[in-house]
This record gives C-alpha cells, sequence and structure tokens, in this order.
C-alpha cells in the first residue's frame, strides 16, 4: 500500500507514503478517522485536499 500511495502522490520518500498507509489502514479497520498530524508543512502542501486527514502541526 505504501508503494502505491507513493506512486499516486508522488511522494519523494517511501516513510511519508508509509505513515499515510497506516493511517489508512488504522481508520478501515476501526471504521473512523484517524488523523495523521505532522510537522512537515511541504506533505501537507503536496496532498492538498485529496488526504483531509492529514494535518499540519501547530494550526
Amino acid at each position: 500500500m505504501s508503494w502505491d500511495i507513493a506512486a499516486k502522490e508522488n511522494l519523494p520518500t517511501l516513510y511519508d507514503a508509509a505513515y499515510l498507509a497506516v493511517a489508512e489502514i488504522t481508520a478501515k479497520d476501526s471504521r473512523e478517522t484517524c488523523e495523521f498530524w505532522t510537522a512537515d508543512e511541504r506533505l501537507v502542501n503536496t496532498l492538498g485536499e485529496r488526504k483531509k486527514y492529514v494535518k499540519l502541526l501547530g494550526t
């Protein structure tokens, strides 16, 4: 799943995609939103509105 996310979102690092995959799998298993908080403003801006569960720390 991480590779798919990295390719689809054009992410330069696989570890960002791995964290996103964990959040998506957790949300699917629990049937609840699993927010992913990060200080990586570039990642948040790259994902834009496509991944609304990704939040910027400090906002």
